[in-house]
């Protein structure tokens, strides 16, 4: 949750400079990391976080590097220029700022803007976590090489250390990687810490045993892994709950209720 400056003080400037600073620890990065994935000097990211606004230039790096996207950065840029806008208006002398109270007013609707755009999920995050497939993973490791501008097979390959044939079958789900490939390839790509270990725990669920829970007319058993979450399935396409009764029982009752013969 991306939080919003003290509305009495106005102060966008240390509010900006606070989101910096939290971002960079949450990324997991050390200040010299960030500066190398952001192509800036050590300097630079340090006086990032205050007390000065930094340029743009140097801000969107930055937070590029810590793993948001060009649709979050585009919240950002708003956020930014809000920030420096008021570190201009805070310089002011107190005759030179009487009557300028539209302008905190236009800052104030402008940041929130900046904010809810910024706040946007990681969608590299968002496919991994929800990762059930292969392919699932796959589409996950495309969207982190997209990021990065690596848009063909090709490129992706050269650009996480991997053979193109083999790239090639991890993202149409051919075949899965094993944690230490994945692990590597994903660090050429420009993965984070946080986003690193999502995918070697995409990975994992993966490679779990199916879920042993039966289906309650069938007794078949449910194909999917341990930790999914909703319905259960088996490998006939049958579909149950745990807290109630079977898809087919469900589908029973509604005819039924619906003056059809039940299904026998």
């Amino acid at each position: 949750m991306i939080s919003s400056p003290d509305s009495a003080t106005c102060d966008y400037p240390a509010e900006f400079a606070r989101q910096l600073a939290r971002f960079r620890e949450r990324s997991g990065f050390s200040v010299r990391e960030l500066a190398e994935r952001a192509n800036c000097s050590h300097s630079q990211i340090v006086r990032a976080t205050g007390p000065k606004v930094p340029t743009w230039k140097v801000a969107k790096a930055f937070l590029a590097a810590c793993g948001f996207d060009k649709a979050a950065l585009d919240g950002w840029q708003i956020a930014w220029q809000v920030a420096r806008d008021a570190e201009r208006e805070l310089s002011r002398d107190e005759y030179s700022t009487a009557g300028r109270e539209w302008f905190w007013s236009t800052a104030k609707n402008s940041w929130s803007e900046g904010m809810k755009a910024a706040s946007s999920a990681n969608p590299v995050l968002v496919l991994l976590r929800d990762v059930e497939t292969p392919e699932g993973l796959g589409n996950a490791i495309r969207t982190l090489a997209s990021r990065a501008g690596h848009t063909t097979v090709r490129a992706i390959a050269d650009a996480s250390g991997v053979a193109k044939s083999t790239m090639q079958r991890w993202l149409r789900g051919e075949r899965p990687p094993t944690e230490p490939k994945l692990r590597d390839a994903v660090v050429m790509l420009g993965a984070t810490p946080e986003e690193r270990e999502e995918f070697l725990d995409a990975l994992r669920r993966l490679n779990e045993t199916p879920c042993a829970e039966p289906h309650p007319d069938s007794q078949l058993p449910c194909v999917q892994h341990p930790r999914h979450r909703g319905w259960h399935t088996t490998s006939s396409g049958l579909r149950w709950l745990d807290d109630g009764p079977s898809f087919e029982m469900l589908m029973r009752d509604y005819r039924a209720n619906k003056g059809d013969k039940p299904v026998q």
